[in-house]
């Protein structure tokens, strides 16, 4: 019975990583001034800002995109609730990943339904390495707020 485990265990683990469903982001389309907190300031460089159209008009709030992703194996910022990416794991050491910026070229570059990079230096091994994540992939406004998984965004005033 244990040798059979890994042939049920493994393609449920393969269905597990796999892009969010489709309509589960999808933030771009509705949302504008996109940009992410001060990435100079190493600390707050992970939160997402935007103003979303909703029912009464639009409303600007901020994401934790910590709620969002996770540094991933290769070059990603991996979809993950609680994922982590920009949490600090040992007291004292830096953050998972650092110094973000979201990069609109993509959008314009390549196709509309892209949208938004988010572009971070991550730890990786011993060192450093550049990784991105598809914001409109793990986004969506919610009636104007922004969202991923469970994790609605706080108003900004």
């Amino acid at each position: 019975m244990h040798l059979y485990l890994p042939l049920i265990l493994l393609p449920l683990a393969a269905l597990a990583r796999e892009d969010p469903p489709p309509g589960w982001g999808n933030f771009f389309g509705s949302c504008e001034n996109i940009k992410n907190t001060n990435a100079r300031q190493e600390n707050d460089s992970h939160f997402l800002i935007a103003t979303c159209k909703s029912s009464d008009g639009e409303i600007t709030t901020k994401l934790d995109l910590t709620k969002c992703f996770k540094n991933g194996d290769d070059a990603t910022l991996e979809p993950e609730n609680d994922g982590n990416a920009f949490a600090v794991l040992k007291e004292g050491s830096k953050r998972e990943c650092s110094k973000c910026n979201v990069d609109m070229r993509p959008y314009r570059l390549e196709d509309p339904k892209v949208g938004p990079v988010l572009s971070c230096i991550c730890r990786q091994g011993k060192g450093n390495m550049f990784k991105q994540g598809k914001l409109n992939q793990v986004v969506r406004n919610d009636g104007g707020y922004l969202r991923c998984f469970d994790h609605r965004g706080e108003l900004v005033h």
